[in-house]
């Protein structure tokens, strides 16, 4: 399996890449390492998660 990808190249969660829809302005939107229960988290242009 592939794991999803932040902005800088960092796994932030296991189990497959998000679909290019998903960015938007180099925005993009991932679930926070560890949990696929967790809320959505953007990641921002420098690859830092940004708290919804």
């Amino acid at each position: 399996n592939y794991n999803y990808i932040d902005i800088k190249g960092n796994i932030v969660i296991e189990g497959g890449w998000r679909q290019a829809g998903h960015f938007n302005n180099g925005i993009a939107l991932v679930r926070k390492h560890g949990s696929s229960k967790q809320p959505y988290y953007e990641i921002d242009k420098t690859g830092n998660p940004i708290n919804r």
